[in-house]
């Protein structure tokens, strides 16, 4: 897809300045894909998607597996565009308030366009796979929350919600300056949500947050059971109950007394209701509860 990808990119931030542009696939690669310029010709160094070696292909591998180029790509169009409105930028944006230590802080407007990056490939998403369940993209967003980007989920929602309501004549690239002043508007008041304290039972799991969560009826967690083997698997909690203004959940315990077990709530890729705040940060990727019971 990389045609559709160059051309959503030159319609929503303007044509590049080069035609040229090269795509560097290797197994030394791994997973610490990059953008450069070699040669004034953009780079991306990506691995091969999985889907390709494995033979099996389905929309989702696709639309999943498109986003470590799609991030690559995208960071010709967005670094230099927050460049051109760097004044705002700098009068709005506070990089310490939104980046719980990825590193990429050091470097001017990178912890922004790191988010701009991913945000951008949720809108790709929505418009070339819109019959697509959003696990793809709520999973990258824990990806992406685990990289040190706590507030993905936050950011990337404002911006779906900016674009869904732009003016016929704008583009992604014109939505920078709104984007910027909410930044400026929330940044004082996010948090990270945690677990301050757990109790466990018999048959009762109890947590304490940091904060008020949405009240949400279902969740899921993703459970391992260290015995004789190894058994992982996704579960349904049951019992789910909130009380203390959303600051207390309780549920019916999964773990097996006298077995080595772990409960984990947002795990990427393994559950699909993600527990969140009401401010709209994510509890942390692979939240851990319990341990040896």
């Amino acid at each position: 897809m990389i045609p559709e990808i160059l051309t959503f990119l030159n319609d929503e931030f303007g044509e590049q300045k080069t035609s040229r542009y090269a795509i560097v696939i290797s197994s030394l690669v791994g997973a610490q894909n990059l953008q450069r310029t070699v040669k004034k010709v953009g780079t991306s160094f990506v691995p091969v998607p999985d889907y390709i070696l494995n033979g099996t292909i389905s929309e989702r591998d696709i639309a999943s597996s498109l986003h470590m180029l799609f991030t690559e790509i995208n960071h010709d169009y967005i670094n230099p565009t927050t460049s051109k409105n760097k004044k705002i930028y700098n009068d709005l944006f506070d990089p310490k308030k939104w980046d719980s230590g990825s590193g990429y802080i050091e470097w001017d407007h990178a912890t922004f366009n790191e988010y701009m990056t991913w945000a951008v490939y949720d809108l790709f998403i929505q418009k070339h796979f819109p019959l697509l369940e959003n696990d793809v993209i709520i999973n990258w967003q824990l990806q992406n929350q685990s990289r040190k980007f706590f507030a993905s989920s936050l950011f990337n929602l404002k911006l779906q919600e900016l674009y869904d309501n732009k003016l016929e004549n704008e583009r992604i690239a014109d939505l920078y300056p709104k984007l910027l002043t909410w930044c400026n508007e929330v940044q004082d008041n996010i948090s990270i949500p945690i677990l301050e304290k757990t109790m466990i039972s018999d048959s009762i799991i109890s947590i304490t947050f940091s904060e008020p969560m949405n009240l949400i009826d279902h969740i899921d967690g993703y459970l391992i059971v260290k015995d004789d083997t190894i058994t992982r698997k996704q579960i349904i909690l049951e019992g789910i109950q909130w009380n203390d203004e959303g600051t207390l959940l309780s549920f019916k315990s999964p773990l097996i007394k006298g077995v080595e077990c772990s409960l984990y709530l947002n795990a990427a890729w393994k559950n699909k209701i993600i527990v969140s705040s009401k401010k709209g940060i994510n509890l942390g990727t692979y939240t851990k509860i319990g341990s040896e019971y």
